[in-house]
């Protein structure tokens, strides 16, 4: 989930720096970080503790049946489905982005450091949900 969103805002860094194409970034990751909480947080079948709550709800009601395989591929089209379309959002900010006039003397200074804010953060959500 999480590579998603970093190769998106990587991208922005070094190749679309305009507000819209952030925006979309910032939508995508509340996206994803929203629809894991509610339905995935790694329960299994076996193991249903990690189970979102949504998740959990449905897996009651259903009494772990048949219903959960239609919820699952449900579930994996709707939040597949929609992080599709705002990657098409960006992609779409990307191409209508206007040509910058002035040129930036420490633009890859900057760049070399947002990058590795990104990949630090990155890093460190993936340690906050490794442990």
């Amino acid at each position: 989930m999480l590579i998603v969103v970093v190769v998106a805002a990587l991208f922005g860094i070094w190749r679309c720096r305009t507000a819209d194409y952030f925006k979309w970034v910032a939508v995508l990751l509340v996206w994803m970080v929203v629809g894991t909480t509610l339905f995935s947080l790694g329960g299994t079948i076996a193991d249903p503790r990690g189970d979102g709550l949504i998740t959990r709800i449905v897996r009651r009601a259903s009494e772990n049946r048949a219903d959960m395989g239609i919820y699952a591929l449900s579930f994996l089209l709707l939040y597949w489905g929609g992080a599709a379309w705002f990657v098409t959002m960006m992609v779409r900010a990307y191409r209508s982005r206007t040509v910058e006039t002035g040129v930036e003397r420490d633009r890859r200074q900057r760049q070399t450091i947002e990058t590795l804010l990104v990949l630090v953060a990155a890093g460190a959500w993936g340690l906050l949900f490794w442990f």
